[in-house]
């Protein structure tokens, strides 16, 4: 009995997502003999993929995608014209735009334009290059290095990062830890008036941004890696917040706007600890 072949490039093509070299060999030489009368025609595919002329997710919406938002994310994929893993193009991360607003293409399709002319105007190679390991992102934000791997490791590269890092509160634990992404925010440690005086304000958002971003590559890399989509946990640690902190939680507003609108569905769960009692 034959196969569409169609099906089994697409398995061949999960298999490479995942770097699985061994189904990759016994796909092609166990199944396609077997089963694929045009098999010309499916190892040029295959070949076209290895030396990147296609895209391993090209014809893929549906890799890690319930099924009942398959059709909806390829609208979406169709909709805002992208092919391959950039900017922010996967499959799994469409589905977090798709999810952010309320499964409507239209809505979600603006979200995702928006966003990429943000990254784009924002400079998000410039400021994770400053605020880490150099040589991961491209000038509209997107990725030079393999998605499903995120090496990226915070350090100050500028006088300004250093400075950041001094006074931020916010941080991911490391991967070691837990398979999925641990944001940890010690929302009462945090010096607001100092950061005020200080003038401090825009450079710790830009901080925050670095940290939404690095949590966000995280989450997507293990996306890639499991097949499905993976979301990050958030613990709030309110030990140390006052009321006289209540002054300054515009800033906290400001920062948490920039990541519904440009960082959609992160966060699986937020748990606060030691809130205060007032």
């Amino acid at each position: 009995q034959n196969l569409d072949s169609s099906f089994v490039v697409a398995a061949v093509e999960s298999a490479m997502m995942r770097r699985n070299n061994r189904a990759v060999c016994l796909l092609c030489i166990l199944i396609v003999p077997a089963f694929i009368t045009d098999s010309y025609s499916f190892f040029a595919r295959i070949a076209s993929l290895r030396r990147g002329k296609a895209s391993p997710c090209e014809g893929l919406p549906h890799v890690g995608i319930p099924p009942n938002e398959v059709q909806g994310v390829a609208a979406l994929r169709s909709a805002v014209a992208t092919s391959g893993m950039e900017p922010l193009a996967d499959p799994l991360t469409l589905l977090r735009f798709y999810r952010a607003r309320n499964r409507n293409i239209d809505a979600a399709a603006e979200m995702y334009n928006t966003t990429m002319a943000w990254r784009s105007s924002y400079s998000i190679q410039e400021l994770m290059d400053a605020f880490g390991t150099e040589g991961h992102y491209a000038t509209d934000g997107g990725r030079v290095t393999d998605p499903i791997d995120w090496t990226w490791v915070p350090h100050p590269n500028t006088l300004e990062a250093e400075l950041a890092y001094r006074h931020a509160f916010f941080t991911r634990l490391p991967a070691e830890i837990s398979p999925e992404p641990v944001l940890i925010w010690r929302a009462g440690h945090a010096d607001y008036q100092g950061i005020v005086r200080e003038d401090l304000v825009d450079i710790m958002i830009k901080a925050f941004i670095v940290h939404l971003e690095d949590a966000l590559q995280a989450s997507r890399a293990a996306s890639l890696r499991k097949g499905k989509l993976v979301r990050a946990r958030l613990i709030v640690d309110c030990d140390g917040l006052g009321i006289e902190n209540m002054r300054y939680l515009s800033i906290l507003k400001k920062i948490i706007t920039l990541g519904k609108s440009y960082y959609p569905e992160v966060a699986a769960t937020v748990t606060v600890i030691r809130a205060p009692g007032f």
